[in-house]
């Protein structure tokens, strides 16, 4: 809380702009992205930043299943 130098708290400024999107938000979207096009998708299994693994059909079909739970859980509806 801030206070001017009459004594009565100072008015707060409104966010201008456009808010700001959560990180996992942006992911999800980019992961469903990805697994929506054709060709192949590989995954990074062991943490090393270097990609190991092959999506097959079923693991891809997982993975967008849970990028489009986190969509639901991170991004704003209508956003």
């Amino acid at each position: 809380r801030r206070i001017n130098q009459y004594g009565a708290p100072a008015a707060e400024a409104a966010p201008t702009g456009k808010p700001v999107e959560h990180p996992q938000c942006a992911a999800a979207r980019k992961n469903l992205d990805i697994l929506g096009q054709q060709g192949p998708v590989q995954q990074d299994t062991d943490g090393d930043g270097k990609p190991d693994a092959t999506l097959d059909d079923t693991a891809r079909a997982n993975q967008r299943a849970l990028a489009e739970a986190a969509v639901k859980a991170y991004c704003k509806p209508g956003g």
